[in-house]
């Protein structure tokens, strides 16, 4: 066991350090702390000892290192309330082989730090001194184990004597129900009596708790079913301000679409009437009539082939007014005019008497397919 001392109040006058590993060599001793830094310096040796050294007291806990041409040969931390007693004199050392540092205070014996303090308490069990500080530590713990159960067995006493007065009183009261209760026959069914009133008024405050308990729950829910209804309140609120904004909304797109709807209609009358009046102007519907009266492709080829062309292109452009797909595909070309059936192009002109009358008629049809896919009024002004 080592012996840990304060030597904080002691003024350290030497630092020994024993077996550096290496060949001997010039050595230096740093000191260092957060405010505090002492170098001193020794010739050629294993085994440096500085003395005289003048270290202030207040400057612990500090860095002890030695070092040889920038190597650290030991390194160890100084705390001078935590130190531990080796020996009066390092003659008093058995022979070891392991570096380590000793440090002097005050001149009373030299002691180490903590992570050498097993070895050498070991080591330094013939020093007379130390055996003399081990028994004084061993002798002032007994003494302050010895005052620590006397003061415990103090405390003991006096708890006795409060439960002898408890219990002296405790006697008086016994006495004075044997006063008040003389038969004691009467005493066990009173003392049933009060058992049972006992439980009853146990039995009263745990129903008064849970009533208790029973309107703190209540009113928590009460508070928390008006929270929902105000929630609810405003849901339904939002909703219905969300409801009438649609509303609103599809009613304005309603409307804007209604006279979107009738505009359109308005300006495809306004087109067509524009439309049969230019054509009207001009000698088509002539052309037109005499192909409704007899259908004869060989007199006045070029007048019919552009009646044809140019009706082809009437219905194209009403096809285009009202928004309907046609059925076979026309290509204005004048009295040129083509019309495409089944990938083909089937001329609406004819050259010559017998020269793919054919394929005009096919045109013909083709293109009159086309008209009843128009509505009926425009078809009566058409083909008349």
């Amino acid at each position: 066991m080592s012996l840990e001392l304060d030597c904080s109040w002691k003024q350290m006058t030497c630092i020994a350090v024993r077996n550096l590993p290496g060949p001997p060599a010039r050595v230096k001793l740093l000191l260092e702390s957060a405010t505090f830094f002492y170098q001193t310096e020794h010739s050629l040796t294993c085994n440096p000892t500085w003395r005289n050294l003048e270290i202030p007291k207040d400057v612990f806990p500090v860095s002890l290192k030695v070092c040889s041409n920038e190597e650290c040969l030991l390194e160890t931390f100084v705390d001078s309330k935590k130190m531990h007693f080796v020996c009066e004199s390092l003659q008093c050392l058995e022979s070891f082989d392991f570096p380590v540092c000793f440090i002097e205070f005050s001149e009373e014996g030299f002691f180490t730090t903590e992570e050498f303090s097993e070895n050498f308490t070991h080591l330094a069990r013939n020093c007379s001194f130390q055996i003399k500080l081990l028994a004084t530590q061993e002798a002032t713990s007994r003494r302050v184990n010895f005052s620590k159960i006397q003061n415990k067995y103090k405390r003991i006493l006096e708890v006795r004597k409060q439960l002898a007065q408890n219990f002296s009183g405790i006697k008086v009261l016994k006495d004075q129900l044997r006063n008040v209760l003389q038969d004691k026959k009467s005493f066990f069914p009173l003392k049933k009596k009060t058992s049972e009133l006992q439980e009853h008024v146990s039995g009263l405050n745990s129903a008064s708790n849970n009533k208790t308990e029973l309107v703190k729950g209540s009113k928590s829910l009460v508070k928390e079913i008006k929270g929902q209804q105000e929630v609810a309140t405003q849901l339904l609120n939002a909703h219905k301000r969300k409801y009438s904004e649609r509303a609103k909304t599809a009613k304005q797109d309603r409307e804007h679409l209604s006279l979107k709807e009738r505009l359109t209609h308005s300006r495809r009358i306004k087109l067509w009437h524009e439309l049969y009046g230019v054509f009207k102007t001009s000698n088509i519907l002539t052309g037109l009539k005499e192909i409704n009266d007899s259908i004869n492709f060989y007199q006045k080829d070029e007048q019919v082939s552009s009646s044809l062309g140019y009706l082809g292109l009437i219905v194209q452009v009403l096809a285009d007014y009202c928004r309907i797909e046609l059925r076979h595909e026309f290509k204005f070309q004048g009295s040129r005019s083509h019309v495409c059936v089944g990938g083909k192009n089937l001329p609406l002109y004819r050259v010559g008497k017998n020269i793919e009358a054919d394929k005009t008629t096919s045109a013909v049809k083709a293109l009159f397919e086309n008209i009843q896919q128009l509505p009926s009024h425009y078809i009566a002004v058409l083909l008349p």
